[in-house]
């Protein structure tokens, strides 16, 4: 749901608030609760897809560092695997460690951009999601001042 449809119903709420029966002396207000939860539970419904991004995001960025670590693994087992075998040749011994640790070297290199890449993107997400996030939450802080002050000007 968007913000637009978001502050439409805060509107609506206002709107039952202030149509709302008042009691007198009291300072109070009769509001049907049918009405209420309708519009409270379109409210609820309507913030949770930043929400459900958010979820999704860290299962996204889980699998990716998951798949990076295995694809390490298999790089680094791929290289000791070659590596042995090389060391098997007494003739080529040197070169079969220069190439392991070549082969390990670019394997830690090749995971360690794999994770900042993931690391970036979670960034970048989490940044966005945490900006929509403080627009909403600022909004609803502002429809609530709406509210006291709409109750405290028709209260005196």
């Amino acid at each position: 749901m968007s913000v637009i449809n978001f502050l439409k119903l805060l509107d609506r709420l206002e709107d039952l608030v202030e149509k709302s029966f008042r009691v007198p002396l009291l300072g109070k207000i009769l509001v049907s609760e049918e009405e209420f939860f309708v519009l409270s539970n379109k409210l609820r419904a309507s913030l949770p897809e930043e929400i459900r991004q958010s979820v999704e995001i860290n299962k996204n960025v889980r699998r990716i560092e998951e798949e990076a670590k295995e694809k390490a693994e298999r790089i680094i087992k791929v290289a000791e695997e070659k590596a042995e075998s090389l060391i098997k040749e007494d003739k080529i011994t040197k070169e079969a460690e220069s190439k392991t640790k070549e082969i390990q070297s670019q394997a830690e290199k090749e995971a360690k951009e794999v994770r900042r890449g993931a690391d970036e993107y979670a960034e970048k997400i989490l940044a966005n999601l945490e900006s929509n996030l403080s627009r909403i939450l600022e909004q609803i802080k502002r429809g609530q001042e709406n509210l006291r002050e709409k109750e405290g000007s028709e209260e005196g």
